[in-house]
């Protein structure tokens, strides 16, 4: 939703790169990446430390938790990275309705299944096997 973008915007991401925008891009283009993007099928990308891959994987997994009501769901190898992509990605759902719930370390765990305002799971590899059981 439209929130995302204005968050990233206070958060200082004014503009893409233009490998983002094609990835990004819903038009009817027909380079791989685009195409990739619209049919939800497998995307591949390759870019140097800091070049936007997590932005890009971030807005296509919200935009799929959004158009379809599913869960989304984000594996990370370390407790800390868990954190960060916690804290995160509970910035870009502020005043959407939907949350971000984390399961590592010592943090959350699900009692059933997550409700329906919660959007993300962020969990450790581990804590992912318990969850998923």
């Amino acid at each position: 939703p439209g929130r995302v973008g204005d968050t990233y915007w206070r958060l200082g991401i004014k503009y893409l790169h233009a490998w983002q925008e094609s990835v990004l891009q819903v038009t009817q283009r027909d380079d791989d990446a685009c195409s990739a993007a619209q049919t939800r099928s497998n995307l591949i990308i390759e870019a140097p430390t800091g070049g936007g891959k997590s932005l890009v994987g971030d807005v296509l997994l919200l935009k799929r938790v959004f158009e379809t009501g599913k869960l989304g769901l984000i594996l990370l190898p370390f407790v800390s990275v868990c954190e960060e992509k916690y804290e995160h990605l509970t910035q870009l759902l502020e005043g959407t309705g939907k949350i971000v719930k984390g399961c590592y370390g010592v943090r959350g765990g699900l009692n059933g299944a997550p409700g329906p305002e919660v959007a993300v799971l962020v969990c450790t590899f581990e804590r992912a096997n318990s969850v998923l059981r």
